[in-house]
């Protein structure tokens, strides 16, 4: 990754992106699906050729609403490209991979992969400019970032519609003719280290590390793909970069994708200038040493505790079997995995919890080079009934395959077809991402919805991969916990490279009984729900073709009603007929928290038959002011799922013990994270008023038991997103308004008693943290949001870029409750001292830029952000999340957004020049350390 710079979210380096963390989904060609698809592609002759290609005659995978023409390729130099064109696109994005990763590091340089995708960044032969295409990308309201995994590495950006083919001209230097400069060495080995530093504070990516010390030596994925100074700074570190360069960056590796609201020609031209990218002959006969059996073998079978950054108790089973990669189209771990995690009662998640031995089960898996990594993760308790646990999950396997007939996969086949059928659809960025990094495992026609293929059900791989699973004697046993006797604490090993990791391995081997007697476990049981089946897949979903009859406004074709507490988002633009209900609570006290996820828990338990067969989604997620709780599914049945979750007579109070747990560990995962993750929520806490995440802990360590609650003293908001009903909307409110409290709460800020800086304290021996909020005052919100703007690549460019101060450089606006912030955000090795000074000087540094700026730079800034502003969200999720926004920002009034928008296109250079940021009243956050 080139730097955490915006408030995206990003990804671990050593792993691909998985948009959703769902099992892989299945395609039945059934004749109608094949009649559409033919269809729709017999649309699209191919054109005469603008370039020397090798013809491709498949097609590309899609939902039926998707109106993007594709066209695909293979230019003479092996360059894989996909041109996806679609006038609704409102920005330009492209993505490029190379099917090279960390797995091809030299032993004695790892990281030296991740390093070379810093350095590509940093100027071309035609744009030699260190900053070039970052300033190009900010300028135009656009978003950059790559990153480095074990066998690819990507790099994805977008910018406003008009400039996209400058962006492909800008990125397709890395690759044709990019300079390396010898200068930008220094701050890229620091930018690489401060990564790598803040990924100290990351569980998961410790985790990765644990297991890769018990693999064998002579395994690619046992390097060390990030790097940091001690594997790389190194005296020819420039002469390795260039000469990795030029010995794996091969045209045959390279993957394309380009998408725009240009035409597919005019794409084509674009994606032209990729047949500069020189093939390495060498590249021909490349091909990875690699081998399934990746671990110790002397390791196999024992069980391996490892400290936890914050207090757990995790098991996680690891098993390495034969690859499943090319086996996608059958897709036997995606179905298993479905098995494995299904929530309803006598399955195992449910007799875990029940038990009282975990609150929480995963099954997922890795496709490394030639074996594939099934991972098996129980978030437990405590570790002390590990031998339960692992007994169960071996017995859960012994009897999966009575559980994977045809007839189960079929039901799982029928509604994966259906979410394929109506798949949302992406944004231009994100589509090229996804498409671009899945053409490196994926032929082009799966390279979009790779996760939604189950073609073929194969009795006999079933039962191969069973037997694969259930070989115990095969198993990488690992607890990660901070519970240890004095006597394991004194036979800790530290890792030689991370000193952060500390195991044991304890000796103890696992015990299995192969032939323990089966016992009778809780069978399915069909709950009775007027207008719902728990048995058959929901039928007869139809989209709502009518607009309201009256509205409050329109939006991006969307027409919005508000009505009190109701807050509606109607669309049919998206040809979704499907719903987003958030229900906005106005409770944040500790034990309401964990009394919600208990209700939550239980009736994911009772209806879980329900909810998988009428594909709803319950989620929760508790913001500084208020708790949300967003219920999606089709518009037939979703508001029925609405109203009977808030009826709650299905409550399992054997879960409240799991939950109580399972908050402490979730807070206590807050306080041990990077610092720099929840300053907005500590600053709105204590903003309000609120119990801070320290404060929130004590409550939570102290409750033995939740007392129920009444929701009659509970104000609630209605949110409501897609093509649903009016009148059915309404109804839902009037019906939520007898189950929970109609008097609407009001916030007030404690703005004059409170102090200007404020600080918590971190476990991180690393980074610090300072947050700095200018607090704008009304009617100038245009202003800052303009100033801002202009300045934040700057900002980015000299902390971050010139004097590597931190890989956390940030700048963007916050609201709270219709309240705006411009913010400044680092994270770093240095003193929050020396970042104060630093982030004052950036203010004086700032102005002087304004002031001296150019007419026509200023237009470039404005229209970037206008085109950020304005960007079409392109599924009901992003609209259902920018709902959300409008309502904590502008009441639910989208016109006020509009306003600002509207007053952002009328500013002038001169009134630019004459605002003063640094004049506002500002709070600070930092950090602290223990």
């Amino acid at each position: 990754m080139i730097g955490i710079k915006n408030i995206k979210s990003y990804k671990n380096i050593r792993k691909y992106r998985k948009r959703n963390n769902k099992e892989s989904n299945l395609i039945e060609n059934t004749t109608k699906f094949l009649l559409s698809i033919l269809l729709f592609f017999a649309l699209f002759i191919p054109m005469e050729e603008t370039l020397k290609r090798k013809k491709e005659e498949t097609f590309i995978l899609t939902g039926e609403a998707d109106a993007t023409q594709y066209k695909h390729f293979i230019l003479d130099n092996g360059v894989k490209v996909v041109l996806a064109s679609n006038k609704d696109f409102d920005k330009g994005a492209i993505a490029v991979s190379m099917g090279i990763g960390s797995m091809e590091d030299p032993w004695e340089t790892n990281g030296l992969s991740h390093f070379l995708e810093h350095m590509l960044f940093m100027g071309s032969e035609k744009y030699p400019s260190e900053n070039a295409f970052m300033e190009f990308v900010a300028k135009n309201g656009g978003y950059t970032n790559a990153y480095t995994a074990g066998e690819l590495t990507c790099y994805y950006c977008d910018a406003e519609k008009t400039k996209l083919k400058e962006l492909v001209d800008l990125l397709s230097g890395f690759f044709t003719c990019p300079l390396l400069k010898k200068e930008g060495v220094e701050r890229e080995l620091n930018a690489v280290n401060s990564e790598y530093l803040m990924r100290k504070t990351s569980q998961a990516c410790v985790e990765w590390e644990c297991y890769k010390e018990f693999m064998r030596n002579n395994v690619l994925n046992k390097k060390f793909g990030c790097g940091n100074l001690e594997t790389l700074k190194k005296e020819n570190i420039h002469e390795e970069v260039v000469k990795h360069y030029k010995k794996f960056y091969s045209s045959d590796k390279c993957c394309v994708v380009i998408c725009g609201n240009n035409s597919l020609e005019e794409l084509e031209e674009m994606a032209g200038v990729f047949k500069n990218v020189k093939k390495n002959e060498e590249m021909k006969n490349f091909k990875r040493n690699s081998q399934v059996d990746i671990f110790e073998e002397k390791y196999l079978n024992n069980f391996i505790k490892s400290e936890a950054i914050s207090e757990k108790e995790d098991l996680v089973i690891k098993i390495a079997i034969d690859s499943h990669k090319k086996l996608y189209r059958e897709n036997v771990l995606g179905f298993l995995g479905h098995i494995f995690t299904n929530k309803e009662k006598g399955n195992l998640l449910s007799i875990l919890q029940n038990k009282q031995l975990a609150f929480n089960l995963h099954f997922d898996h890795e496709d490394l080079d030639a074996c594939t990594l099934v991972i098996i993760k129980v978030q437990m308790i405590s570790l002390d009934k590990k031998d339960e646990v692992i007994q169960l999950i071996y017995d859960f396997l012994n009897k999966i395959e009575e559980k994977a007939s045809e007839e189960e996969y079929e039901r799982i086949s029928s509604i994966h077809r259906h979410e394929l059928k109506y798949a949302p659809k992406y944004s231009a960025i994100d589509l090229a991402e996804e498409m671009c990094s899945n053409l490196q495992t994926y032929d082009f026609m799966y390279s979009l919805y790779p996760n939604y293929v189950m073609e073929k059900y194969d009795k006999e791989l079933i039962s191969k991969t069973i037997n694969e699973l259930k070989n115990w004697k095969k198993w990488m046993i690992f607890g990660f916990t901070q519970t240890f006797t004095e006597e394991e604490k004194k036979n800790l090993k530290i890792s030689k490279l991370h000193k952060e990791l500390k195991y044991l391995v304890t000796g103890e081997k696992i015990k299995i009984n192969e032939n323990k007697e089966k016992t009778e476990e809780e069978t399915f049981v069909k709950n009775s729900i007027p207008g719902i089946s728990s048995d058959k897949i929901i039928e007869g979903v139809e989209l709502i073709e009518n607009d309201l009859e009256s509205y409050d406004f329109s939006w991006q074709g969307k027409q919005i009603k508000n009505e009190g507490n109701m807050f509606f988002v109607f669309d049919k633009d998206f040809k979704q007929p499907k719903g987003i209900v958030k229900i906005v609570l106005k409770n944040t006290e500790p034990s309401f928290k964990i009394y919600l996820n208990t209700m939550k828990k239980s009736f994911e338990e009772k209806y879980a038959r329900e909810i998988e067969n009428n594909f709803v989604n319950v989620s929760s997620c508790f913001n500084p002011l208020f708790t949300v709780i967003t219920f999606e599914g089709f518009n037939k049945n979703i508001l029925k799922f609405v109203e009977l979750f808030f009826r709650n007579d299905y409550l399992n109070s054997n879960l409240f013990g799991n939950e109580i747990t399972k908050r402490k560990v979730d807070l206590k995962k807050h306080i041990n994270s990077s610092p720099f993750k929840f300053t907005i929520g500590r600053f709105k806490k204590i903003l309000h008023g609120k119990l801070s995440i320290e404060e929130e802990l004590k409550v939570v360590e102290k409750l033995k038991e939740v007392e129920p609650v009444d929701f009659k003293n509970i104000s609630f908001d209605l949110l409501v997103t897609g093509n649903l009903n009016l009148e059915d909307v309404r109804n839902l409110k009037e019906n939520l308004l007898q189950l929970l409290c109609k008097q609407k709460v009001v916030y007030a800020e404690k703005e004059n008693s409170l102090k200007n800086k404020f600080t918590f304290k971190t476990n991180d021996k690393e980074n610090n943290v300072l947050h700095r909020f200018y607090k704008i005052k009304k009617g100038e919100e245009h202003l800052a949001a303009l100033y801002e703007f202009c300045c934040k690549e700057t900002f980015f460019d000299q902390l971050r870029t010139q004097e590597q101060l931190g890989y956390v450089v940030q700048a963007f606006n916050v609201y709270d409750m219709k309240q705006m912030y411009a913010t400044f955000r680092v994270q770093s090795e240095k003193h929050v001292e020396f970042l104060r000074k630093r982030f004052d000087k950036f203010m004086k540094d700032s102005k002087e830029k304004i002031q001296t700026m150019d007419n026509e730079t200023f237009e470039n800034y404005k229209n970037g952000l206008l085109c950020a502003l304005r960007e079409k969200k392109t599924n009901l999720s992003g609209v259902s999340s920018f709902n959300l926004f409008i309502y904590e920002t502008y009441g639910g009034n989208f016109g006020k957004h509009e306003e600002k928008i509207n007053e952002i296109e009328k500013i002038n250079l001169e009134e630019l020049k004459n605002y003063e940021l640094a004049s506002n009243f500002s709070y600070e956050i930092e950090s602290e350390r223990f």
